[in-house]
């Protein structure tokens, strides 16, 4: 199975189509200050995404758009990494802008699920999701509804015997995944070359075995 994160060179996903969404939506409130934290005490989850370059926060009551100069700030990062179910579309690049590797188990990723499901499709879009879910929506109106969304393809990874594969695989490994592409990765060199030696010996080995 080829996971996301582990694209080969030349490979790309489209994940989101081109277009101003935001534009096209005004069931939110652009802000010029980070939400508090406070506002969202009560709140069992939360839904954080990423469009145009700004961060969009979803709640069961009200929704935000936060500018894409604030989604840089601690602020912020804390709100969305305060403990809860939080509902993604492509978590890793949200944690990527915000610089985080948290990650929590009941975290829910939108774009992993809908590849799960439909694996071997080029193109994973918010847009996708909704109509594997069987939500009629689309564009914000998807965004905005993707508590359903994360509910249905949860129901859907259940009856296609999906679900441990994306919960104890795919989504443990995100924020390391996230983590690895900001940082980069240390690697043994002189263990791998050694390994490699050992390999090699061992094929030379098999191959003298085979033609006798």
């Amino acid at each position: 199975m080829r996971r996301l994160g582990y694209l080969k060179k030349d490979e790309s996903l489209e994940t989101e189509p081109a277009g101003n969404l935001f534009s096209a939506s005004s069931a939110m409130e652009s802000v010029s200050d980070i939400p508090r934290a406070a506002d969202f005490s009560d709140e069992e989850q939360l839904g954080f995404f990423l469009i145009d370059g700004d961060a969009l926060l979803v709640s069961n009551r009200k929704h935000y758009r936060i500018p894409a100069g604030l989604t840089a700030q601690p602020a912020f990062r804390k709100l969305a990494e305060e403990k809860r179910q939080r509902v993604f579309f492509d978590q890793k690049q949200f944690l990527k802008k915000i610089n985080s590797v948290l990650g929590y188990s009941s975290d829910f990723d939108i774009l992993i699920a809908v590849y799960l499901l439909r694996a071997g499709e080029r193109s994973y879009t918010i847009d996708r999701a909704a109509r594997e879910a069987g939500i009629p929506a689309s564009g914000i109106g998807a965004y905005l509804r993707a508590f359903e969304i994360k509910s249905a393809l949860e129901k859907r990874l259940k009856e296609k015997n999906l679900w441990e594969v994306f919960a104890e695989m795919e989504m443990p490994v995100v924020p390391i995944l996230a983590e690895i592409e900001e940082r980069g990765m240390m690697i043994d060199t002189k263990y791998l070359a050694k390994l490699s030696e050992e390999t090699f010996k061992t094929l030379q080995s098999l191959e003298k075995e085979i033609h006798k």
